[in-house]
C-alpha cells in the first residue's frame, strides 16, 4: 500500500515530466502562434459554412 508522501512525490515528478514534455513540443503544421490562429480561424469557418441552417 501507497503513503501519502510517496503518492505525491509520484504526482510533482509526473507534473515536472508532463511540463518538460510540452515544452518539447514542436509546431507541425504551423510556423508560429499567428499562423495557427490563422489557420484555426480558416478551419472554423469552412466548417461554419458546412453546417446546416436551423432556420
Amino acid at each position: 500500500m501507497m503513503n501519502k508522501q510517496a503518492s505525491a512525490t509520484d504526482s510533482v515528478a509526473a507534473t515536472r515530466s508532463g511540463a518538460a514534455a510540452v515544452k518539447a513540443v514542436k509546431p507541425i503544421f504551423s510556423r508560429d502562434l499567428g499562423e495557427a490562429r490563422r489557420r484555426a480561424r480558416e478551419l472554423y469557418r469552412a466548417w461554419y459554412r458546412e453546417v446546416p441552417s436551423t432556420e
